[in-house]
């Protein structure tokens, strides 16, 4: 006859079982496979301004726009002619640090949102899994204290006041 213990591990078991049948496997041919940058990610350099718009003009005559106080960029000769600009105490202006083109893409990051939800859920179900097969987790030390014994008659007194140190000997 089995206990009321197997029979609840048996159902969460099905669960789980029923759980991942239902969740399709990232290998398999049937997911819909996310596609991969063959490219590198651009690094551009950000800059802050004190002021809402603003129009900075290179020696080139290109014309530099400040929106919303902030500009990006990857072109090496703005970086240089700005940050040149920066050191020189051009007002308004200081150098904000860098982002990658997966930072401005919001369908990428929202791409790398759900990976790593759908990945913490395949993880998540395969625990789950794994407690209702009976496997027990793996112990990482045990908690209960061992006794002392004393190895000759010359600790018996260190043994019997509670005390395991040098000095107490």
């Amino acid at each position: 006859m089995a206990s009321p213990l197997d029979a609840i591990k048996n159902k969460a078991a099905s669960k789980v079982a029923a759980a991942l049948a239902q969740t399709p496997d990232p290998d398999s041919s049937e997911s819909p496979k996310t596609p991969k940058s063959t490219a590198t990610e651009k690094v551009y350099q950000t800059y802050k301004s004190g002021m809402d718009n603003q129009r900075i003009v290179m020696p080139s005559g290109k014309i530099i726009r400040v929106t919303a106080h902030e500009y990006i960029t990857d072109k090496q000769d703005e970086i240089d002619f700005l940050d040149a600009e920066i050191e020189a105490g051009f007002p308004y202006l200081s150098k904000s640090g860098e982002v990658t083109s997966s930072d401005l893409d919001p369908m990428s990051a929202l791409r790398n949102k759900i990976i790593a939800e759908y990945e913490a859920e395949k993880k998540a179900a395969a625990e789950a899994a794994q407690i209702a097969s009976g496997i027990p987790a793996p112990v990482l030390g045990d908690t209960k204290k061992e006794a002392v014994s004393p190895a000759s008659t010359a600790d018996l007194g260190a043994v019997a006041a509670g005390s395991n140190s040098a000095a107490s000997k």
